[in-house]
């Protein structure tokens, strides 16, 4: 079914009740990116399953004939970063105003955030990742002098940042931050 959606360009969901979610995001700001690594580490097309034994046969060697699993598993891996950016990104919008008011924003929402820069990181979109940071720096200088840094946070979004930089050899950037 992933396959069919990847190949014909349809709309991909993934069914989730209102407690799934908030648990899904719970994970994730508790565990960061590796919650995603470690569902992204499951797919497995080659392992996939029909009601029809006679189906998954001809699904598999379909998939064998044509691009090979390998293929498959990789368009599967880029529909779910797609989904996770984008219940990240609804997650952002949706909990400024509705947690707890923490250093003058709610710390869920830049938790968040600072996931979502790792996520881009991961994916080699360096610059989306400097975006989400450099947002994260804003919001918290706002409210706090650069001195008052709450348990350590802006400190660690600078380590993100730099790291950053330095992957897109910014050096001079990385070592400003």
């Amino acid at each position: 079914e992933i396959y069919c959606t990847i190949d014909t360009n349809s709309r991909f969901e993934i069914a989730m009740t209102r407690s799934e979610t908030e648990k899904f995001i719970a994970d994730l700001l508790e565990q960061g990116h590796e919650v995603i690594n470690t569902m992204l580490a499951t797919v497995k097309s080659e392992r996939s399953e029909c009601w029809k034994p006679e189906d998954q046969q001809r699904i598999h060697d379909t998939i064998r004939r044509t691009v090979g699993f390998a293929v498959v598993d990789g368009k599967v891996f880029e529909k779910f970063r797609e989904w996770f950016i984008t219940k990240i990104q609804s997650s952002i919008a949706t909990t400024r105003g509705l947690m707890d008011d923490i250093l003058g924003f709610p710390l869920s929402s830049l938790q968040l955030r600072q996931r979502l820069g790792a996520l881009y990181f991961e994916q080699g979109e360096y610059e989306k990742s400097v975006v989400q940071n450099l947002e994260i720096l804003n919001l918290m200088k706002e409210v706090h002098a650069e001195e008052d840094d709450p348990m350590g946070f802006m400190i660690s979004i600078k380590k993100n940042l730099a790291r950053t930089y330095e992957c897109q050899g910014k050096y001079d950037e990385a070592v400003l931050c």
